[in-house]
């Protein structure tokens, strides 16, 4: 689009300077205007000429460069381009707040990270429950027969004339454990390098948002500079052709106060792809690019 701006907005300096060579041209055949004004439009003319071929040039390799970005065709009959893309920046206000909370959210790195931490801290706890002494309690109770034959002792145990009640405390406490130990402290570290590499995520999100943001409010304010250095520029160039109807000022003087033109719309043109750039960063941060265009994933 940058590429297909410029080519515009040369083209249209080079109309300018055509229109200043056929006014030259009809003053000199009058006699008002000396022939020596001529030359100066002719050498822009020459010059603006291989601008805008140079710009068609660069408009060809944006092209094949987007084919291949996005997988398309490259080959006879499927070089160029165009797109259709709305250049004007929206005034609304930006909460840079809430955006990187936004952006928090939706990370899939955060979002990793936090499912390898909550896994770490499972395995830390396994790990060092094997590192507790162990008590292990034993309680039997019940009736008991016991007498000298067979069937006084069914019926004692019947009659629960005799209970018997049993006990035992097992205590185990393994020794070194180094390997436990180790494994342990092992983890324990690794949970802590997944809190550092978090934390230096999220700086590093904050950080790239922050950085849009603030090329968006950049880049707004060069949009409403360079379109005040525009309207400038049409001005001086009213008056320096004023000037020079009036024999006090020459073609040279004329042509510069276009080029001043061509300048400024240039600048506003390259604000306002670095605007659309600033805000891509930001919906690919937010997550929201995708849904944008129509995109889902699952």
């Amino acid at each position: 689009v940058l590429a297909e701006r410029s080519v515009a907005i040369t083209q249209q300096s080079l109309d300018l300077a055509r229109e200043r060579l056929r006014v030259t041209t009809i003053g000199s055949d009058g006699g008002k205007i000396p022939r020596s004004e001529i030359p100066a439009v002719l050498q822009i003319i020459a010059t603006r000429e291989e601008d805008v071929l140079n710009g068609e040039l660069g408009v060809l390799d944006r092209s094949i460069a987007l084919r291949r970005a996005a997988g398309m065709p490259i080959g006879a009959g499927e070089l160029g381009l165009r797109v259709a893309t709305d250049l004007d920046t929206k005034d609304e206000p930006i909460d840079l707040g809430q955006l990187v909370e936004r952006a928090y959210a939706a990370s899939p790195e955060l979002a990793q990270l936090a499912k390898q931490d909550a896994r770490a801290t499972i395995d830390i706890a396994v790990t060092e429950n094997g590192l507790l002494p162990q008590l292990d309690a034993a309680l039997s109770f019940g009736p008991t027969g016991s007498a000298t034959t067979f069937g006084q002792s069914w019926k004692n145990l019947v009659e629960l004339k005799t209970i018997s009640i049993g006990g035992s405390l097992t205590f185990s406490q393994s020794l070194g454990q180094n390997e436990v130990r180790g494994r342990a402290r092992e983890q324990r570290e690794l949970k802590q390098k997944l809190v550092v590499s978090a934390f230096d995520l999220r700086a590093q999100i904050a950080q790239t948002m922050t950085r849009a943001v603030a090329q968006i409010e950049l880049a707004r304010r060069r949009v409403m500079l360079s379109q005040r250095a525009i309207d400038l520029a049409n001005e001086n160039i009213k008056i320096e052709i004023d000037r020079f109807n009036l024999g006090k000022s020459t073609n040279f003087d004329v042509l510069n106060r276009q080029e001043d033109l061509r300048q400024a719309e240039l600048r506003k043109s390259q604000a306002l792809i670095d605007w659309h750039k600033a805000e891509i960063v930001v919906q690919a941060l937010t997550g929201d690019i995708l849904p944008m265009y129509g995109i889902a994933l699952e």
